[in-house]
């Protein structure tokens, strides 16, 4: 026995073999690059969890210190026996996987060719049946067929080069995603039915998520279908919100503005709300470095530390966290609404406050309603007693029968031909304004015609002076006035003369020549004779069904790889880089992007042969190192 290791991206999962008295936790120590270990770890105490050493892969060309990881069961298998458990390494570049199993066999490296994932928070397992799973994940690359990072996984636990990946999957999530989470039915022998929920940072999208085990078109391993946006409820997540796939549930813990941790839940099947899981008590700290898995009815979390590996426990009937570590939060997350209480005999609550509430309600209505009745009617009573005697005192005094009418008749007469007088006058004088405001315009009009046509004279007189002045052999012609103009000037101040129009030419369109010249002859050129060079035998193409994926093995030079070479100084390539320091936007800008055409596509071994299977040195499972 010893204690619980610190891995800075270590990942968890249930342990099989242990009847839920234990998990699975997988890692690469910080000192140790290329060494992937597998403890069991038995939750008895939270404050103190023992963990045994029970397997170990080493190759520094697959595994690495700062690589994210991801360790899921597979839920359509038996809770019990030797069953494997998944462990997906996250990177930038080509993402390795393999399958863990309890008594300390580690597959080998699994890969799929020109593709990788970047971070487990896009990594949604949507089905199960037996040890087969259905992931849908986002790619580090945008497909050439469906223009999405998005894919289709069907991964083995029973033999990993089996699993297979589908870029189609009929519908496509948001390219730039926050966070997605699986929501999964187990089936024993057929893929369940269940869903994906991808978050951005405008809010979320449910899709239904068919799994198939036969990706021959049509079909396709996984097949997205009626997108439902997600109700948000006020919640906004941040960047550092991660997922918990579950059966018929979906979990994402988030960071609180006090830096607990905070955890909402989904149930498509039930309602398409993100809601607030309430907790009582405290709740351990959120740290980037928390991992989660399902562990029978709890959740259960592991942080790592500089100096600890700490488990923390969330209780999902009673709702409360236990463990080391746990702080007061300062947020308390509010009521869940009233539309969204789960149907009655789904929850231990009364039914008789509600049933009171509603009674005391429609007993006020009924009783503001009879109020109202007698209210209205009380004023249409006074109303037309009102009216009653109004009507007996009145006399109009505009009926011809009536003494009075008639000098009021007279006087309002008088005054409606007063006032159609004034009316007269005023349009009159009006009127007046308008035709000396007409005569004044036109005075100007000629005024300005005038000047004009003066100004006219004495440019033509400048232009004649400055003509004979610089050319002495210019004849002016003499200016002469029309009589006409004269006559028309001296009767008319205001008009202006127009010049004489030139007499048009007129001629007959021609509208065609007969051609009367010799016909042109063409010489054409004499052709430089050159070497003519036969033209390339056509290649025929190649059958998109003719092509066949093949596995290649990368042989580096000598020296370079000790096995091959001992002896020779031998230089280890570098690790990958963590998918925590790159973003996870698809890349389509290098070599990655350009992918085979094909949508349909088999893992691979890392290395060729058997699967690499290494145990433990000392047969009581207590190496540390």
């Amino acid at each position: 026995m010893a204690s619980v290791p610190v891995y800075p991206t270590g990942c968890i999962a249930p342990d099989a073999s242990s009847s839920g008295a234990s998990v699975l936790l997988v890692g690469v120590p910080a000192n140790q690059e290329g060494r992937l270990e597998v403890y069991s770890v038995k939750l008895g105490d939270l404050s103190a969890p023992t963990a045994t050493l029970v397997g170990n892969h080493t190759n520094e060309f697959y595994w690495s210190v700062r690589g994210q990881r991801l360790c899921l069961p597979y839920p359509g298998a038996p809770a019990s026996g030797n069953i494997p458990i998944l462990v997906q390494q996250f990177s930038p570049a080509t993402s390795y996987f393999t399958n863990v199993y309890p008594n300390g066999t580690v597959e080998d490296a699994i890969y799929f060719s020109l593709l990788g994932f970047t971070s487990p928070k896009n990594y949604a397992l949507t089905g199960g049946a037996g040890t087969t799973n259905w992931i849908t994940a986002l790619g580090n690359m945008t497909s050439p067929i469906t223009s999405s990072p998005w894919a289709g996984l069907m991964i083995s636990g029973s033999q990993g080069s089996a699993s297979t990946r589908d870029f189609m999957i009929d519908m496509y999530p948001t390219a730039m995603p926050l966070v997605s989470v699986g929501i999964y039915t187990l089936q024993a022998d057929t893929p369940g039915q269940g869903y994906v929920v991808v978050f951005d940072s405008l809010g979320g999208t449910i899709y239904n998520a068919a799994d198939s085990f036969n990706s021959t078109f049509p079909s396709h391993l996984t097949t997205l279908a009626t997108p439902t946006p997600v109700g948000m409820n006020n919640i906004i997540l941040t960047s550092n919100a991660f997922s918990q796939s579950g059966a018929g549930i979906g979990y994402i813990f988030d960071r609180a503005s006090d830096g607990s941790t905070i955890l909402y839940s989904i149930n498509p099947s039930k309602s398409a709300k993100l809601q607030y899981v309430a907790v009582t008590g405290n709740v351990p700290q959120f740290s980037t470095a928390m991992t989660s898995t399902v562990w029978g009815t709890k959740i259960v979390t592991y942080t790592s530390s500089t100096s600890a590996g700490i488990f923390n426990a969330f209780d999902v009937g009673a709702g409360t966290w236990s463990g080391p570590g746990l702080v007061k939060p300062a947020f308390t997350p509010p009521p869940t609404p009233l539309d969204d209480l789960p149907p009655s005999g789904l929850s231990g609550g009364s039914k008789t406050p509600i049933g009171a509430i509603v009674g005391g309600v429609v007993g006020a209505l009924v009783v503001i309603a009879l109020v109202a009745f007698f209210v209205i009617r009380n004023r249409r009573r006074h109303e037309t007693k009102t009216a009653a005697v109004t009507i007996a005192g009145y006399q109009d005094e505009n009926k011809p029968s009536n003494q009075a009418a008639t000098p009021l008749m007279q006087q309002s007469y008088s005054l409606q031909q007063q006032q159609q007088q004034q009316q007269q006058q005023q349009q009159q004088q009006q009127q007046q304004q308008q035709q000396q405001q007409q005569q004044q315009q036109q005075q100007q009009h000629q005024q300005q015609q005038q000047q004009q046509h003066q100004q006219q004279q004495q440019q033509q007189q400048q232009q004649h002076q400055q003509q004979q002045q610089f050319n002495p052999h210019y004849q002016q012609q003499p200016f002469q006035e029309q009589p006409q103009f004269v006559q028309q000037i001296n009767a008319n101040p205001a008009f202006v003369p127009q010049p004489v129009p030139l007499p048009v030419q007129t001629s007959t369109p021609i509208i065609f020549q007969p051609y009367t010249k010799e016909p042109y002859h063409y010489t054409p050129p004499t052709l430089v004779t050159q070497t003519q060079v036969a033209a390339a035998i056509p290649v025929a193409p190649i059958a998109q069904g003719a092509f066949s994926p093949e596995h290649k093995v990368y042989n580096p030079p000598v020296g370079q790889n000790p096995h091959t070479s001992p002896g020779l100084p031998h230089t280890p390539l570098p690790s990958f880089t963590g998918a925590s320091m790159v973003t996870t936007t698809p890349n389509t800008n290098n070599p990655q992007a350009i992918i085979s055409p094909i949508a349909f596509q088999k893992a691979y071994y890392s290395s060729p042969g058997n699967p690499q299977v290494t145990m433990p040195s000392s047969p009581n499972h207590g190496d540390t190192q």
